[in-house]
């Protein structure tokens, strides 16, 4: 019976000793992930926080980790010239959609917007974008250009 009582109270405290453990393993991921913003802090680049642009204008964002990979993504455009390790003696990735930034490291696009719009600069970990801050708005102005893309039908309500 002394035997089995010991038994019991070692299983329940290695138990709570997991437990503590796993709590702190997870308060370590939680901390990391919520320090995912772009310019500091969530919001900074959106809302009426937006970054603004003209159609025709050439735009270098540099994107820089501390800890982690990250994968940008510019919804509307895309990454005309990539330096993916912030390098640029080194020839430039062309007409990348999203492109990688190693843990530790910076790099640079540039894109020049052809249509005027709402564009979305975002870590593609879209937990990162959507819940932890990871992303940019770019409000582009001028002139619509239907060479590029031609309009087909006024916008609608969806119907169901």
């Amino acid at each position: 019976m002394v035997i089995s009582v010991v038994m019991v109270i070692s299983v329940v405290i290695v138990a709570a000793m997991i437990l503590v453990v796993v709590a702190a393993m997870i308060l370590v991921v939680v901390a990391a992930m919520i320090l995912v913003v772009f310019n500091g802090k969530v919001g900074s680049l959106t809302g009426s926080n937006s970054l603004k642009a003209e159609v025709g204008e050439t735009v270098l964002f540099i994107h820089a980790q501390a800890n982690r990979q990250s994968y940008p993504h510019l919804i509307g455009g895309h990454g005309d010239f990539v330096w993916e390790r912030g390098n640029f003696s080194d020839p430039p990735k062309t007409d990348l959609e999203s492109w990688v930034i190693g843990a530790g490291s910076a790099g640079a696009s540039i894109y020049t917007f052809k249509q005027p719009g709402f564009y979305a600069y975002l870590s593609h970990n879209l937990i990162e974008a959507f819940l932890l801050g990871a992303a940019a708005h770019i409000v582009v102005d001028g002139e619509w250009d239907s060479d590029l893309m031609k309009q087909l039908e006024e916008p609608s309500p969806i119907e169901q």
